[in-house]
C-alpha cells in the first residue's frame, strides 16, 4: 500500500472537495497529466451512467430478440465498468462522479430522438445498430486515451483496470458488428 501512496500521491488536484455535480470541470483549468486523466475518467463515469440508464429503453423498442439481448448485456457491462472506474478513482484519491459527460448525453439524447423518427422494425433495427455503434466507439476513444495516459503516467493498477474495460468496449463492438449482418442482409 505504501508503494500504491508514493506513486500516486503525485497526483494532486486543484478541485475543491466541496465541488458540486452542477459545476461543469470544463470551467476549471487542468493543469497537469494526472488532472486531465481523472477528468478522463470523470467523464468515463458519467458516460457509462448514461449509457446505463439509456439501455433498457433500447432494449425494449428493439425488433428483434438478439439485439434486444445485447442491449441488456450492456447495460450490465455499464455498470461493471462504472464499478471499475469508482475503483480506479479511488486509487487515484478522487471520486469519479461529479461531472457530465456532454459528448454522451448528446449521443444518447440525438440517438432517442433519431430512433423515435423510425417507421418499421427494418429501420428501427438499423438506427439501433448506428446509434449503439456510435455510443460503442465514443467508449472505445475515451478508453483508449485515458488508458495511454495511464501508462505514459506509470499508474498500473489504474493501466489493468482501464485496460479491461477498454477490451470489453472493443468485444462489444465486434458483437454488434456480428448483431449488424443479418439486419443489414435484410436490407433491399
Amino acid at each position: 500500500m505504501a508503494r500504491f501512496e508514493r506513486r500516486y500521491s503525485s497526483c494532486k488536484l486543484s478541485i475543491p472537495p466541496t465541488w458540486v455535480a452542477e459545476k461543469s470541470l470544463t470551467a476549471m483549468k487542468i493543469q497537469s497529466p494526472c488532472e486531465l486523466l481523472i477528468d478522463q475518467i470523470r467523464d468515463l463515469y458519467s458516460a457509462e451512467e448514461l449509457v446505463a440508464n439509456a439501455m433498457p429503453e433500447l432494449a425494449a423498442i428493439s425488433p428483434n430478440s438478439a439485439l434486444s439481448e445485447f442491449f441488456t448485456a450492456q447495460r450490465e457491462l455499464s455498470l461493471l465498468q462504472k464499478e471499475r472506474l469508482a475503483e480506479v478513482g479511488g486509487r487515484l484519491g478522487k471520486e469519479p462522479g461529479g461531472d457530465i459527460c456532454k459528448a454522451m448525453k448528446g449521443l444518447v439524447e440525438g440517438g432517442s430522438e433519431h430512433i423515435q423518427l423510425a417507421e418499421g422494425a427494418e429501420v428501427k433495427g438499423l438506427i439501433l445498430i448506428a446509434h449503439m455503434n456510435r455510443i460503442i466507439h465514443y467508449q472505445i476513444a475515451g478508453y483508449e486515451f485515458a488508458n495511454a495516459l495511464a501508462i505514459r503516467l506509470k499508474f498500473e493498477e489504474v493501466e489493468t483496470l482501464l485496460g479491461i474495460s477498454l477490451q470489453e468496449e472493443r468485444a462489444s463492438a465486434k458483437a454488434l458488428a456480428a448483431l449488424s449482418v443479418p439486419v443489414f442482409g435484410a436490407v433491399e
